[in-house]
């Protein structure tokens, strides 16, 4: 449906593809600044490399620097080589034309837990080689991050991929959300030691409850969904809706759309309402009651600034591309030398062929010779050259003398004997079925040869009456276009009569059916016989009862029969588009006519980011955010007092906070539950995908906060890798 058939508030706003920008986060170091990094750093082995890795992207940098100098993609792909059979390694933004939809690449995390340490090890060998440690070990202390509740095993793998591979002095675990929390608690003074984290990570997303500074590891709740999701589920649905922009919808194309033109619904409700029917869904249409019109009345001005407009996207169009004349010279000289090349060759064959033909037809016809003369040979000889008969021998002969021209057709067919006039009792056996064969033959070329004098006659008459009498033609197809739109609107009525098993009709043409299937048929003895299936028609029964809809070929047939009929029309009638006006609607339209090269953004906006609170829009059966934050409220140790402390103080961090009307739709939602007059206040990170590698960084800057709470690798060699030092950001291990 275009937007020209609904009224909205405000004029739905057209953007460019090409003008829409999407924020490339990713980067390579300077290699001459990297090594002088290195050389300066090297000479204190105090200062750490902080590694915050994430299921989307590893942030990588020294703990001197005010922003990570390394940022890729956590992937890995491997680069077939026939030199290398083992292949070359492809780390990060190494890999060009990258897709999260293809699977070209690999990644050390499921979910968001590492599980592929063998990965990670690539992984972390591109990370220190592009931050300049080109030693055999690393010889400064290691922050990194690991997800909540995450298996000791994986962290007691990663401690000995750290000791064991690169020798690190020490190493300090933290959870990602805490350290963002802890960076933006001293950015933003106004955050509380009481309150709720929202991680909004790239695979899951994290409800996280402190209490006056304590992490409440019991009440922690994990969803499933992540801005892979949200992302995953815009590309799939616009690929799938509009096919012919294919090529033009690709990741970085459809990352731009959702940054600028996607948002969360404040009511996802009400905002799919508009979308499907604009301004008229909200003008009381249908309202009996008097206080729910003056109540609609009240909320239609509210919703003018609650609801959002669709929006016209216009894709690029190919310019004609201008070339010098010197390069049409030049190509045109390429193509001619090539094509005499071609045609050099292939006559050298033709003539290898050619004589390797007469060859055979020699070989052949001497064979039939030594037939001839002695018929006590012909099997030995047959044998020999594979053929079964003497008749196909003498087949293969005429086929090979009318290839190489040897003999005409024509006179192949002067020389053939016709049986058709000649009686039965005086032909042969074989000359009986040869006869069978001629009057069939003779048949079809009467039967082809009345078609055609019928076909040709048929377009006479039509390029007669097109001629002469234009009016009369131009209704004719306007008869038949209405008849075809009347065939399709009969299958569509059937279609919904039989898409339900409650449909009255459809329940009763299927017992119909079925009865009809159950009567036993009877031959001309009274023997009960099973006829179904001997015609092709008995199988379009299975349409008849299936409850899925059916598209069959004759369907299909009535498109192809109305989109040659309104080629023609409009040639011939002017009036063509008012003609059909009324039957324009009938008919589903993707894009727009006008502009084949835009197309409408409506509930697309919407539905990518609604999966954070609605999970089973992505096939995630599990509850949405505040659910969960519901579930967390909910708990009889907390006192009133805490839970509005809770609600006083909800951080949101991670990549999808940067989604307009996030904070909104979650203020407003929190209030349907929360008792009445609670105040809810939701903050944003100051950089959502920054502030954990900061914070990280920020705790690294103190030497003590290193040797308090890292594992040194002596500690590690005494206690195993089992061994660890909580501390304030790390998960609870016993």
């Amino acid at each position: 449906m275009l937007t020209k058939e609904r009224e909205f508030f405000n004029d739905p706003e057209v953007y460019q593809l090409e003008e829409l920008q999407y924020t490339n986060i990713y980067n390579d170091p300077d290699r001459k600044k990297t090594q002088t990094l290195f050389s300066n750093n090297n000479k204190n082995p105090n200062i750490p490399i902080v590694i915050d890795y994430g299921s989307n992207a590893t942030k990588a940098g020294w703990g001197n620097s005010e922003y990570p100098s390394l940022v890729f993609r956590s992937v890995i792909s491997k680069n077939k080589d026939l030199k290398n059979v083992e292949g070359t390694i492809i780390v990060g933004n190494k890999l060009k034309d990258f897709e999260y939809n293809k699977n070209n690449y690999k990644t050390p995390f499921e979910r968001n837990v590492i599980q592929h340490f063998g990965l990670l090890e690539n992984l972390n060998d591109y990370t220190f080689a592009e931050l300049g440690v080109n030693d055999s070990r690393v010889n400064h202390p290691v922050i990194v991050t690991e997800c909540f509740a995450s298996p000791d095993y994986c962290r007691s793998r990663l401690f000995e991929q750290l000791f064991e591979c690169y020798q690190t002095p020490s190493v300090v675990l933290g959870v990602d959300a805490l350290f963002s929390h802890y960076y933006n608690t001293i950015a933003q003074k106004e955050l509380g030691n009481t309150g709720i984290i929202i991680s909004l990570g790239h695979m899951t997303t994290h409800i996280v409850p402190i209490i006056n500074g304590e992490v409440q590891m019991n009440d922690i709740k994990r969803i499933n969904v992540g801005g892979y999701n949200s992302f995953d589920l815009l590309y799939k649905h616009l690929n799938l809706k509009y096919p012919q922009f294919k090529q033009k919808l690709g990741q970085n194309s459809v990352q731009a759309i959702q940054e600028n033109l996607t948002f969360v619904a404040t009511d996802y409700k009400e905002q799919l309402n508009y979308f499907q029917h604009g301004k008229e869904f909200f003008q009381n249409q249908g309202y009996a009651n008097r206080i729910a019109f003056e109540n609609i009345k009240i909320t239609q001005e509210n919703l003018k600034s609650e609801v959002s407009e669709p929006v016209i996207l216009e894709f690029p169009t190919n310019p004609e591309q201008v070339v010098s004349l010197e390069e049409v010279k030049r190509k045109q000289e390429m193509r001619r030398e090539q094509a005499e090349r071609l045609r050099e060759t292939m006559a050298k064959r033709r003539e290898e062929k050619k004589e390797q033909h007469f060859e055979e037809l020699k070989e052949l016809e001497a064979a039939d010779a030594e037939i001839e003369e002695d018929e006590s040979k012909a099997e030995e000889i047959l044998k020999r050259l594979d053929y079964e008969t003497h008749d196909e021998l003498k087949k293969r002969i005429i086929k090979m003398k009318l290839k190489l021209g040897v003999v005409s057709k024509q006179s192949l067919e002067e020389e053939k004997v016709s049986y058709i006039n000649v009686p039965d009792d005086q032909l042969t056996a074989r000359e009986q079925r040869q006869k069978r064969y001629q009057v069939m033959q003779k048949q079809a070329a009467i039967t082809r040869k009345l078609k055609k004098e019928v076909e040709t006659k048929k377009k006479e008459e039509v390029d007669r009456l097109k001629a002469e009498n234009p009016e009369i033609f131009i209704a004719d197809l306007y008869e038949k276009r209405k008849k075809v739109i009347s065939l399709i609107e009969e299958r569509k009525k059937l279609r919904t009569e039989f898409s339900g098993r409650s449909s009255r009709g459809g329940n009763q043409k299927r017992l119909q059916t079925y009865i009809q299937l159950g009567e036993s048929q009877k031959d001309k003895k009274g023997n009960v016989v099973d006829t179904f299936g001997l015609n092709d028609e008995d199988w379009a029964i299975y349409k008849k009862v299936s409850k899925e809809p059916v598209y069959d070929d004759d369907e299909e047939g009535y498109y192809t029969k109305l989109n040659e009929i309104d080629k023609e029309l409009q040639k011939l009638d002017p009036n063509f588009e008012e003609m059909t006006k009324d039957l324009q609607e009938e008919v589903p339209q993707l894009f727009s006519l006008e502009n084949p090269n835009s197309i409408e953004l409506n509930v697309d906006q919407i539905r990518g980011p609604e999966v954070f609170f609605q999970p089973s829009l992505a096939g995630v059966d599990q509850m949405g955010i505040i659910d969960a934050i519901e579930l967390i409220l909910r708990n009889a140790s907390y006192p009133q007092e805490v839970k509005t402390l809770l609600l006083k103080n909800i951080f949101l961090t991670g990549g999808s906070s940067f989604t307009k009307n996030f904070a909104q739709r979650l203020k407003k939602d929190l209030e349907s539950i929360a008792p009445v007059g609670t105040e809810i206040s939701v903050k944003i990170a100051k950089d959502p995908i920054f502030d954990t590698w900061r914070g990280m960084q920020t705790f690294g800057k103190r030497k003590d906060n290193i040797v308090k709470y890292g594992v040194t690798k002596a500690e590690y060699e005494e206690n195993g890798s089992f061994y660890y030092k909580p501390n304030q950001f790390s998960n609870i291990y016993k």
